[in-house]
């Protein structure tokens, strides 16, 4: 289209196929030239709007939520969630310091981590309130049971 344009400016006797080399090559340099001196717009509706950093409070409550939760768990469970989760020793390392088969080792592995992933989902909801607390329940009863505190706020 700029060729068009300008075909005033051609010489005649000149490589026409040069000229237009030129041009493009020209009009390329305007555009990086633009693009470069203008803040890059971006579609609000193609991006979700993104915190440049995730906020403090809820990670120490969160945190706070966990070691109650871990603190909560029978010493069993806790001992072996612990011990795998946190210094990172294998079931048999750990069926070992316990004196207990690996399977029972994987048993109170799998049921402390769902008392935590539990407790973890409810105080998510609740905890800020400090009314809820998780216990597991003894063999033969349901999983888990949920008390309320009587100092409800």
């Amino acid at each position: 289209m700029r060729a068009i344009q300008r075909g005033h400016l051609f010489q005649p006797g000149t490589n026409l196929r040069a000229w237009l080399f030129s041009v493009m090559r020209n009009l390329l340099i305007d555009q990086k030239r633009r693009r470069a001196s203008r803040p890059r717009l971006v579609s609000i509706d193609r991006q979700s709007p993104q915190i440049s950093f995730q906020p403090t409070q809820t990670d120490t409550i969160e945190l706070k939520n966990l070691l109650l939760s871990i603190d909560a768990l029978p010493d069993n469970q806790r001992m072996a969630v612990l011990m795998v989760g946190l210094e990172g020793y294998t079931y048999e390392e750990v069926s070992t310091f316990m004196k207990v088969p690996v399977g029972t080792v994987r048993s109170r592995l799998s049921r402390g981590r769902q008392t935590l992933r539990l407790a973890m989902q409810i105080d998510g909801r609740r905890a800020l309130s400090g009314t809820t607390k998780i216990s597991a329940a003894p063999p033969g009863q349901p999983k888990m049971r949920l008390e309320e505190s009587a100092m409800a706020q």
